[in-house]
């Protein structure tokens, strides 16, 4: 069985080229999940606001309607 130290010694300039392209490419990605996840987590907390602001202009019209 070979080593990895030898498997990455054998591999060609090319590939190596490739795998820290791909690991930069994860990184990356990895990166812009974390970033989309906190946007959602803000959007999500932005529209609850939205919606009890809302609910509490809606109930206060129909107090106002019904006096």
């Amino acid at each position: 069985m070979v080593s990895p130290e030898s498997k990455s010694s054998a591999a060609s300039p090319d590939v190596l080229s490739l795998v820290e392209q791909l690991r930069q490419q994860v990184a990356q990605l990895q990166q812009d999940k974390a970033d989309l996840e906190i946007l959602l987590d803000t959007a999500t907390d932005h529209a609850t606001t939205v919606e009890t602001e809302l609910a509490k202009a809606e109930a206060e019209l129909r107090r106002a309607l019904d006096q």
